[in-house]
């Protein structure tokens, strides 16, 4: 009989399966801890890298504290160290003040007298640090340098501005007074403040160099400056020139005094020519006169009154229309809102051409307006609306749109040439009034002749 094949059982096949799978679940298992593991090692790794670049941080940080600690440390040695105060021909003479030397008729020697060069040297060398030797003479030698009836005229005082302890010598010391640090002449109405020299000085002339855009709002003819101490906006006039000169004498700066004197000079040249204006110039006027004149000297089109080139160069040409009296003001209708304002402007300011031009007319030889740049003029001019830029040119431009030839005669004749025949032929004559050229004889327009006809005269 054949044998037959026993087929084998599924049983039998799962518990053949069985060990092969039971080793892959096992294998599973022992590679769970171990992916664990390798992960938290890189996040180990990664936490020990931040913490190095923490440390290193840190340890930067330590340096630098470090570093400002010795930094502090050795200041508060300095600080700590003994110092041996300098001596000055100041700290002598304030040790004598407070110990007078103890003296008598027999062996006290008349003191040295001080001369007024010596005294000015000796004001500016108080505080001059002086060697052993040089101070030892000076100290005993105190008679023969300054004496004691100067000593005794001396109090000291603390200026209420710098809070610095100064000399204040009494006006009845008979002798040049060396050690007095403060004003004699005191330029303040009402203040008591006790301010020295310096301080002083120093405030008029920052007050002096704010005047310089400031002044246009002045009204007298007087200049008022602030109080050094700040007590008051206007605490010190200066009425003259002379009570400016006596208070600059203090200064002992030939130079600086000389500046100081031309700003002051044209500060009160400049408030004068307005305040003599008819009529009376308002307040709007001033601020934009004001506005005009800045932004035409920034844009380099007006020289500054304060420009020492400027002053200088018109000293030395000759039949220049700029004058350093700043006495020729004209006024001219600029367009303010809805109101038309008489605005004064300087024209002697004005940049000039540097050839001049003969008037045909009146032979004489003009400098006139330069617009070079008629862009420039424009775009500066264009916030001051009005035909002043037109009647402020020395020669009558605009004609030049209708006229084909050289326009050689100056504005002022043609206004006499448009004023004669209106007054002779009344307004009727606007109409058949003509170009004052022999060679051209064209009719003006209306418009021309009213922009370069007097107000009064074209108003009649």
């Amino acid at each position: 009989m054949p044998r037959t094949t026993r087929q084998k059982s599924p049983r039998n096949a799962i518990s053949f399966r069985e060990p092969t799978q039971s080793k892959k679940n096992k294998l599973k298992v022992f590679k769970k801890p171990y992916y664990d593991r390798m992960n938290e090692s890189v996040s180990l790794r990664s936490n020990v890298l931040t913490s190095n670049h923490d440390l290193q941080n840190a340890l930067y940080d330590t340096k630098a504290m470090a570093y400002a600690f010795n930094e502090l440390q050795s200041q508060v040695l300095y600080l700590k160290q003994p110092k041996i105060s300098m001596t000055t021909p100041r700290s002598i003479i304030v040790n004598k003040l407070l110990n007078p030397p103890l003296s008598t008729a027999k062996d006290s020697r008349p003191p040295m007298p001080i001369q007024i060069q010596m005294a000015k040297d000796l004001k500016a060398t108080l505080d001059r640090e002086m060697g052993a030797n040089e101070a030892l003479y000076i100290y005993t030698k105190f008679e023969d340098w300054l004496g004691t009836e100067a000593l005794q005229s001396v109090i000291l005082v603390t200026c209420c501005v710098c809070q610095k302890v100064r000399f204040r010598q009494a006006a009845g010391f008979s002798k040049p007074r060396p050690l007095n640090e403060f004003i004699d002449r005191d330029l303040r109405l009402g203040c008591q403040h006790p301010v020295c020299s310096t301080c002083f000085l120093k405030s008029i002339f920052s007050s002096l160099a704010r005047l310089r855009e400031t002044w246009w709002k002045a009204r007298s003819l007087e200049i008022c400056l602030p109080c050094p101490c700040g007590c008051s906006p206007a605490g010190v006039h200066i009425n003259d020139r002379s009570s400016l000169l006596q208070v600059l004498q203090y200064l002992g700066n030939e130079k600086a005094e000389f500046s100081v004197i031309r700003i002051y000079d044209t500060i009160l040249q400049l408030m004068q020519s307005l305040y003599f204006v008819e009529p009376p110039l308002t307040s709007k006027a001033r601020k934009v006169a004001a506005r005009l004149h800045f932004s035409m000297m920034k844009n380099g089109l007006m020289h500054s009154p304060f420009d020492e080139r400027y002053r200088r160069q018109t000293r030395s040409e000759a039949g220049s229309p700029l004058k350093a009296d700043f006495n020729h003001v004209e006024l001219y209708n600029i367009d303010e809102g809805r109101k038309t304002l008489q605005v004064p402007i300087f024209t002697q300011l004005l940049r000039t051409e540097k050839t001049p031009i003969d008037c045909v007319i009146c032979a004489e030889s003009i400098h006139n307006v330069s617009y070079d740049a008629v862009d420039e003029w424009i775009e500066v001019c264009v916030e001051f609306d009005g035909d002043w830029v037109w009647k402020i040119s020395r020669f009558p431009k605009i004609l030049r749109a209708r006229c084909k030839h050289t326009i050689n005669f100056c504005t002022s004749c043609l206004q006499k040439h448009i004023g004669s025949q209106l007054e002779q032929l009344g307004k009727s004559a606007c109409d058949s009034i003509r170009c004052p050229s022999q060679t051209c004889q064209r009719l003006l327009t209306y418009e021309e002749v009213q922009l370069y006809a007097k107000q009064e005269t074209f108003a009649q």
